[in-house]
């Protein structure tokens, strides 16, 4: 099978270093995935399914033209990543629903975090690019799905689940 998935999400997060605190930073986070897989039937309705493919992660943290509680100037942060994920999920049914939990690690390929310091507003900032190297981190996803199948037309899917992420400095 092959499948194309995508997520947008948006927060604030608040930060804290060394240079002071700042609350209510935006940030958006865009992840895209292309992945083909192997569906095993195991009993009707039980299939075991693995998958591979491509992911790529662009975050942005948008702490420009902001001030920390000490007086340290914020800036903007770009990242883009490259990842391959690798998972599994067993879809099996009980109590007339179907669940599906899933699990993936995904190896980091490439990444690039474009810190804007020309965001600064003091003279001889400029933009700086730090590279991450193939298998400097990993992503982690988990979750436990539990919805109904459609019999005609449109079914549902809905449960607890878990994004991580450790990558290098």
């Amino acid at each position: 099978y092959a499948a194309f998935d995508g997520r947008v999400a948006y927060g604030e997060n608040d930060y804290k270093s060394n240079s002071g605190k700042m609350d209510g930073v935006p940030q958006w986070e865009f992840d895209a995935r292309l992945l083909g897989g192997y569906d095993q039937q195991l009993k009707r309705d039980t299939h075991l399914k693995f998958y591979a493919g491509l992911g790529s992660r662009y975050y942005l943290d948008e702490a420009g033209n902001r001030v920390t509680n000490t007086g340290a100037y914020g800036y903007d942060r770009r990242i883009f990543q490259l990842y391959m994920p690798i998972g599994m999920t067993y879809e099996f049914p009980a109590y007339g629903l179907q669940f599906a939990p899933n699990l993936e690690v995904d190896p980091l390929l490439y990444g690039n975090v474009q810190s804007r310091l020309q965001n600064i507003p003091l003279p001889g900032f400029e933009e700086l690019n730090n590279r991450q190297s193939f298998f400097s981190g990993v992503g982690v996803r988990a979750e436990f799905m539990v919805g109904k199948q459609p019999t005609h037309g449109i079914g549902w899917q809905a449960g607890p689940f878990v994004r991580y992420w450790s990558v290098d400095d």
